[in-house]
């Protein structure tokens, strides 16, 4: 029993930022947590114990997240050293005894176990551990019984593990030293959402500890163990145990009887979960992206795109995305349009304008947000600017489409330069989907292959995000680009909306748009 005063620790506290949205909470623990949440018991313990909590009430590990969600974990209470030990060797004990007899013991290992306290309980015993498989590895602990045992059985093992791995693997690879003994055999083979495929094989090896070897030659060769947690590993969104890796059979001489002793076991439950799983996701995705592209080019076209192009977005396949009823062109030198942006949209047409009203849209890419108003208040004018030539001359093309080139100008510069641009003018209205991901936030949402085609300079911001946000407020308040009573509408990131909302503090907050998460998505202010 624990001690009465045992106390509990906060792990942290995070806000979900774009490009997350949708992820598990499980996923994003691991992702974030692993250190102090390493195994799938921690994940479930902590679980059951109401220790997550999403917006301040306990969630369940399956939960969907949301743009803005406030995740907070709550740790374990501080357990006795004596008592945690206990536990451990408790836990080592029951664990499912496979084969044993006087030379040897094979034991069913559950995940959480690591080496250290494994020896250890097995010193206690007078064992020797043979197999000694990462925290994260399941399978079979093989134990020799005495020292004259445990040097036979070591000079004749065989293992056999079955690994889970990213990509389509030859088995006929060529093996180089010291793998050269290596023999792979291919199991099976199924599609996946993320790497493409996912190849099961089983791989025999007379390496004595072969498991963080294994990984590191695979991963070497372009064949990462799918996983999460290590950095020779790769994640998919069907993996959710640890890696999926598992030592499934030895085999060795008896130290005693002369005769060959082979265990084996079946691989681990999760490794069939998660190909079913990351089957389901593929398919669904590939469902999505074919509608998405026979929605542009019709069915009998979009039967010709081949596999080399399905790992792209549909938009940049078929250069083509509908935004509020409209089909602008797009290539991979612009962001996507995402629906969350209509909210800019809705917003700006929300307010009362006379109908000569002159717009500014900074980082306008495609153009799709300025030019959308431009064609629903009559007589508008704007101009758009970017960095980007190629964005500019998509943008300017979308605007030949539409009919309106003429009431609109395209300005190539770099936003963080706003102060030196000349306008000509001033505005009655300044829009802007600005990059507000930090580096930090991108290389979470690139792991997960959310933004993995589009321009990274539409999307990260320095600062914390806020670095843009700080560059349009200082253009406009030194250029004065703002008519009077004119106004700023800012898309913001709900984790990063309360902090523009205090850089602006000495301007005043009109009216603030939620999208159809209904999370606050833009901003409307107005100089005080």
């Amino acid at each position: 029993m624990e001690e009465e005063d045992d106390q509990q620790i906060v792990h942290g506290e995070e806000t979900i930022p774009r490009g997350l949205e949708g992820l598990h909470l499980e996923r994003y623990l691991k992702k974030f947590f692993r250190n102090v949440l390493p195994t799938k018991r921690d994940l479930i313990n902590h679980a059951d114990s109401g220790c997550f909590l999403v917006n301040g009430n306990p969630s369940r590990l399956n939960s969907k997240l949301k743009e803005g969600d406030v995740v907070k974990v709550l740790g374990e209470r501080k357990r006795n050293p004596s008592n945690h030990s206990n536990s451990i060797d408790r836990q080592i004990a029951n664990l499912k005894v496979i084969a044993e007899d006087d030379s040897f013991r094979a034991l069913l290992k559950e995940g959480g176990l690591i080496p250290a306290n494994v020896i250890a309980f097995a010193k206690k015993r007078g064992e020797i551990l043979i197999t000694q498989l990462e925290r994260s590895v399941g399978g079979i602990f093989l134990f020799s019984k005495n020292r004259e045992s445990d040097l036979i059985i070591r000079e004749s093992l065989e293992t056999t593990f079955t690994l889970l791995l990213a990509g389509n693997l030859n088995a006929n690879l060529e093996l180089k030293a010291p793998f050269k003994e290596l023999k792979i055999v291919g199991e099976r083979l199924c599609r996946a959402s993320g790497p493409g495929f996912i190849s099961t094989v089983r791989v025999t090896t007379n390496l004595t500890t072969p498991a963080a070897n294994l990984r590191e030659f695979f991963e070497s060769i372009g064949f990462p163990v799918i996983g999460n947690g290590e950095s020779s590993s790769v994640d998919v969104l069907g993996a959710s145990k640890g890696l999926m890796m598992a030592l499934t059979g030895v085999s060795f001489n008896h130290p005693i009887k002369n005769e060959r002793v082979v265990i084996n076991i079946e691989e681990p439950e999760k490794f069939e979960s998660t190909r079913r799983r990351e089957e389901k996701f593929y398919e669904e995705k590939e469902v999505s992206w074919h509608r998405e592209v026979e929605s542009i080019v019709g069915k009998e076209d979009a039967s010709r795109y081949g596999e080399d192009v399905r790992s792209l977005p549909a938009a940049y396949v078929t250069g083509k995305k509908m935004f509020r009823g409209k089909q602008f062109e797009v290539s991979n030198q612009v962001m996507i349009p995402r629906e969350a942006t209509e909210s800019l949209i809705e917003l700006a047409l929300s307010q009362s304008w006379n109908s000569s009203i002159r717009i500014l849209d900074l980082g306008t890419g495609s153009g799709c947000i300025l030019l959308s108003l431009l064609m629903e208040i009559p007589n508008s004018t704007g101009v758009g600017l970017d960095i980007s030539k190629s964005a500019l001359e998509i943008a300017d093309r979308n605007s030949q489409k539409f009919g309106i080139k003429e009431r609109v100008e395209w300005k190539e510069a770099d936003l963080r330069c706003l102060e030196t641009v000349e306008f000509g003018g001033k505005f009655d209205l300044i829009i802007s989907n600005p990059p507000y991901l930090s580096k930090k936030d991108m290389k979470s949402v690139l792991d997960l292959k959310s933004f993995e085609h589009e321009p990274h300079l539409a999307f990260v911001a320095e600062e914390d995000g806020l670095e843009f946000y700080r560059t349009i407020k200082r253009g406009i308040e030194r250029n004065g680009l703002l008519n009077e009573g004119g106004s700023l509408i800012l898309e913001v990131g709900n984790a990063i909306r309360e902090k523009v909302e205090t850089l602006f503090s000495d301007w005043k907050v009109i009216q603030k748009k939620s999208d159809k998460q209904d999370f606050i998505r833009c901003l409307l202010l107005k100089r005080k």
